[in-house]
């Protein structure tokens, strides 16, 4: 069964039930209600969802949890978990009234995904009432397990299996919801009852539970597509989808029209919009926060189903297969499948970010085809491979200077792996432009980082109380206040045959530090085997590495490695671990003499070649910046004129 059709049977049923019941409250409700909330919610971006308040969990409370990147099967059912308060009661005047008020939000939710292309639901798994006096932080105190306020709530939702809580009360903000799409802790929203009733603002606030923002430049936003759009109309008029104004029932997407006018803008062009994008990944995180054990939404427990004969099971993982991916479309899904899945980008998904979303872990390998593709990747804790098909001068990963092109932060381990790509013009305030490394030990090989940047520390990669294994890789032309190019804090990060080359530092705080052209190293045991360093620089020490608290067991080591025309020094006056075969130069005694060893011969042809097909620094022989015909003619030169 194909994963992008076949997944909409799930939730017809919520298209042919209960217009009624919504014709008949839309005629009770007064047309001025309507009209006010679109002049609020429609006008020109600076004005649009006053009334609405995202909210970032606190950076400091904030820890990835595993449930909701699970595979639970439910992945495309949002189950919403209904409350409401006695003020709210008293405000829309009964039960059996917020009853219909939830099945109308549910279906205009569920009308807005189809329009915009989005195979996925939302469904009523319960609605109680709290005893909660609206007095304090309605969304935190609604979150919070231990605040002795609607504590009851937390579990009456893990009974029910509720992905997403909804608060409706009488006071504060029309809307408010947590923005973390990728921790269940945080799938609470609230709105007030007078917009429950009135406004389609259930349906703007879970597009911030799945990730989104208001606008490009608004804080947040899971990824920098994840964000509404305004439409400017062939008539002069402007309307803006769910999440950037909330007049229209679409989520942006650049692949939809709205009266003849696309509903978003591309993930490669300014100042992008892409929700179908952004929900195509977020969505099943959000629909996994909870394992409802009725993944195909057809109000039979799966496990009866499976036990009877009814569905099949073919992996015995207790949910049935037409839950679970074919990303080949095969009619087999794919844990059933001899393993590695090959998932190639874009004859089988259009994105990478979205076939990883999609993948499995230990079953599916991402295979990209050549190109200039969008970054912002999130590995999402997974173990699997993503690969170009043809190397890293055929096929990059642009960061569009907003923000680290790969996210690594989840307790990865080498099982998870990113081979084969350029990686250029990550660009971030804070750390690892290129990528970022929290907390994990991936591998990372056969890459070229090239003008990424990062105003504090690793231009091209920031590894924070991590092991990964960097092999084969090349650093050119980075730029950060601490690492040039790489920063490892704390952890055992190694690195293999990696070049350095052309990196600097920058004091973008204006404090007068900065240190590490290529490398700083801060309480890190890092080592660096067979690796080569040239002209990188910091106006500081450590024109190639900068240590930090190099004694004992966070003393760096590094051998065979090779330290050419750093400036002003190759390593600072700090201790490291000698493994010996390390040569430090201020002068290359014969340019052309590649392999080092006094003479010119095949080898050093052979390895200028080999430098120059995998785009490696060493190839731009004339120090131009660019690796092109000019290097090969100033090699063949120096290599004619021979050594002294």
């Amino acid at each position: 069964m194909n994963m992008y059709t076949g997944i909409y049977k799930i939730y017809r049923n919520y298209f042919v039930r209960g217009w009624a019941m919504i014709l008949f409250f839309i005629g009770s409700v007064s047309p001025s209600a309507f009209a006010q909330h679109a002049v609020e919610t429609s006008a020109e971006h600076g004005d649009a969802d006053h009334i609405c308040q995202p909210v970032l969990p606190e950076p400091s409370l904030f820890e990835f949890s595993q449930s909701g990147l699970s595979d639970c099967g439910d992945r495309n059912v949002i189950d919403i978990l209904w409350v409401y308060t006695p003020a709210a009661l008293e405000r829309i005047g009964s039960e059996s009234l917020i009853e219909v008020l939830c099945q109308v939000n549910v279906e205009d939710a569920n009308t807005t995904f189809v329009n915009s292309q989005l195979p996925f639901s939302v469904r009523t798994v319960g609605l109680i009432q709290t005893d909660y006096d609206e007095s304090g932080d309605h969304l935190a105190l609604l979150q919070g397990r231990t605040d002795g306020v609607m504590d009851e709530v937390h579990g009456v939702r893990d009974s029910v299996a509720a992905d997403i809580v909804v608060l409706i009360n009488d006071a504060g903000f029309c809307g408010v919801a947590y923005l973390a799409p990728d921790n269940e802790a945080y799938g609470f929203q609230k709105v007030t009852a007078s917009c429950f009733a009135t406004t389609n603002a259930f349906r703007h606030e879970l597009g911030h539970n799945l990730g989104s923002r208001h606008f490009v430049d608004d804080p947040g936003g899971f990824f920098p597509y994840s964000t509404g759009h305004v439409l400017s109309l062939n008539d002069g008029s402007t309307v803006g989808t769910a999440m950037g104004g909330n007049a229209i029932p679409h989520f942006s997407n650049p692949r939809v029209e709205y009266e003849g006018v696309a509903t978003g803008v591309a993930v490669d062009a300014n100042f992008s919009a892409d929700n179908w994008l952004a929900f195509m990944q977020t969505a099943p995180l959000v629909a996994d926060f909870r394992c409802s054990g009725d993944c195909n939404g057809n109000g039979l427990d799966d496990g009866l189903e499976i036990l009877s004969g009814t569905v099949e099971d073919c992996d015995g993982n207790g949910i049935p297969d037409e839950c679970q991916v074919d990303l080949n479309s095969n009619g087999i899904i794919d844990a059933c499948e001899p393993l590695p899945v090959i998932v190639r980008v874009p004859e089988d998904v259009p994105s990478i970010q979205l076939g990883v979303s999609m993948a499995e872990s230990g079953v599916h390998e991402i295979v990209v085809g050549p190109g200039n593709w969008s970054g912002a990747i999130d590995t999402f804790g997974k173990a699997i491979t993503i690969r170009s098909s043809e190397g890293p001068l055929s096929t990059s990963l642009d960061g569009f200077e907003r923000g680290p092109v790969i996210r690594i932060r989840r307790g990865e381990t080498a099982s998870t792996v990113i081979d084969g790509f350029s990686i250029v013009k990550g660009h971030t305030r804070s750390d690892g432009g290129g990528i970022l490394i929290e907390n994990s030990s991936p591998v990372i090989k056969n890459c070229r980082f090239y003008q990424c940047r990062a105003e504090y520390a690793g231009g091209a990669l920031r590894i924070t109380n991590g092991s990964p294994m960097i092999v084969d890789c090349d650093f050119s032309q980075n730029l950060a206040t601490y690492g040039g190019a790489v920063s490892a804090w704390s952890g055992s990060p190694e690195f293999v045959r990696c070049t350095f080359q052309d990196n600097f530092t920058f004091d973008f705080n204006g404090d007068g530090n900065e240190a590490g052209g290529a490398v700083s190293s801060w309480t890190s045991n890092s080592s660096f085997i067979d690796c080569y360093f040239a002209r990188n620089e910091s106006d500081e020490s450590g024109g190639a590495i900068f240590i930090v608290d190099g004694g004992g067991a966070n003393a760096p080591y590094i051998e065979g490695t090779r330290f050419l025309n750093n400036y002003p020094d190759h390593i600072n006056q700090a201790q490291w671990i000698d493994g010996g075969g390390n040569e430090f130069m201020y002068q290359l005694p014969c340019a052309a003499d590649f392999t080092e060893d006094g003479e010119l011969d095949f080898f050093d042809i052979a390895e200028f070649l080999t430098a120059f097909s995998f785009g490696y620094g060493t190839a731009d022989f004339n120090l131009d910046g660019q690796i092109d015909f000019f290097d090969i003619s100033s090699f063949l030169a120096a290599y004619a004129k021979g050594c002294p």
